[in-house]
């Protein structure tokens, strides 16, 4: 029950991803590796940063 219960959580995390967000980011990070490999890890600093907040919130919620 408890790995039904957590493949279905997956399932629900993996459908709710949005594809043209990601493909944003993916060219967003690709554009600044180009231009500066150091601005890569701010970027990557940046955006795990917002990821952590983000999940902070939904599990308080």
């Amino acid at each position: 029950m408890e790995l039904r219960d957590l493949a279905v959580g997956a399932y629900l995390e993996a459908r709710d991803v949005n594809l043209r967000d990601a493909v944003d980011e993916v060219l967003s990070v690709y554009i600044r590796t180009l231009r500066m490999p150091t601005l890569l890890f701010e970027g990557l600093s940046e955006r795990i940063d917002e990821v952590e907040r983000k999940m902070a919130r939904q599990s308080r919620t």
